[in-house]
C-alpha cells in the first residue's frame, strides 16, 4: 500500500511538473493531495524532477537568447544605415581588440568576431538575425554592447 501511494505521488508530481513547465511556471514546490493524504514532494526524492528543472532552465535560457536576438536587431539597423554603419563597425572592432589585448575572452570569439567584422556587412547582418546555434553563441559574447549603449 505504501509503495502504491508513493508511486501515485510520484506520478502526480511528475504530471504537475510537466503542466507547470508547459505553462511557463517552472517547477513548483506546492503540496499535493493524494487520496486524502497530504504529501510534501520535498520529502520524497524523485530523480525525474531534475528533468523538469533542466526543461525550466532551458526555457529560461531560450528567453535570454531571444532577448539578445531582439537587441541585436537594433545593431542590424545601425549596420544598414549609411551614417551609422562605419561607427558601429569601428566601435565593435575596437572592442574585439580590447578583448584580445586584455585577454578578456576566448581566442575563438576574438577570431570569429574579427573575421565577421572584416567581412562583408550582409554576412554580418545575416548572422545577427539568425536563430542558429552559432549565431546564438556569438551573441552571448558580442562586441556590439558598446555600440548599443551609445545609441
Amino acid at each position: 500500500m505504501h509503495d502504491d501511494v508513493l508511486r501515485q505521488a510520484k506520478h502526480t508530481y511528475q504530471e504537475r511538473c510537466r503542466h507547470d513547465v508547459s505553462e511557463g511556471k517552472g517547477i513548483t514546490q506546492s503540496l499535493h493531495f493524494i487520496r486524502g493524504d497530504l504529501i510534501k514532494p520535498a520529502r520524497i526524492h524523485f530523480p525525474d524532477v531534475e528533468f523538469g528543472e533542466r526543461v525550466t532552465a532551458r526555457g529560461q535560457q531560450r528567453t535570454i537568447d531571444l532577448a539578445r536576438l531582439e537587441t541585436h536587431s537594433a545593431v542590424v539597423g545601425l549596420l544598414l544605415g549609411r551614417r551609422t554603419q562605419r561607427v558601429a563597425l569601428s566601435r565593435a572592432r575596437r572592442e574585439v581588440r580590447r578583448w584580445q589585448r586584455r585577454q578578456l575572452c576566448s581566442v575563438d570569439y576574438i577570431r570569429e568576431w574579427s573575421q565577421l567584422l572584416a567581412g562583408p556587412v550582409p554576412a554580418l547582418v545575416d548572422l545577427l538575425r539568425a536563430d542558429t546555434p552559432t549565431a546564438t553563441r556569438l551573441r552571448q559574447n558580442s562586441p556590439f554592447w558598446l555600440v548599443l549603449r551609445r545609441h
